[in-house]
């Protein structure tokens, strides 16, 4: 199991841990963000669980914070409303996990 504390988005500013196992598959990628004021860990550290026992089964996951909560930041040029903010912050986690593992099948939860 490989975990990795990774910075993407806009000015770097998302802040998330990528999850994976020792062999690649063809399985999509499971995607966790924060649920309001939680961080990447979720409710009781479920995050990490869900995380750790995906990737001993080599399905790779993607915790983070959405733009301007937790640990992460807000660029000046992201959007103001909440919703459209979490949008964007979704979109360039999924470019995010496109670039470094060429998949573009996600499970969000």
């Amino acid at each position: 199991m490989n975990e990795e504390v990774v910075k993407m988005g806009k000015g770097a500013q998302l802040t998330g841990i990528l999850s994976r196992g020792t062999e690649s598959n063809h399985s999509p990628v499971v995607i966790m963000f924060n649920a309001g004021l939680l961080h990447h860990v979720g409710p009781f550290r479920l995050g990490v669980t869900l995380a750790r026992e995906l990737a001993r089964k080599n399905i790779p996951s993607l915790r983070f914070d959405l733009y301007a909560q937790g640990d992460s930041g807000l660029p000046a040029d992201v959007a103001v409303d909440p919703d459209d903010r979490a949008i964007e912050s979704l979109v360039h986690a999924m470019d995010y996990i496109e670039s470094v593992l060429g998949k573009r099948d996600f499970i969000l939860t």
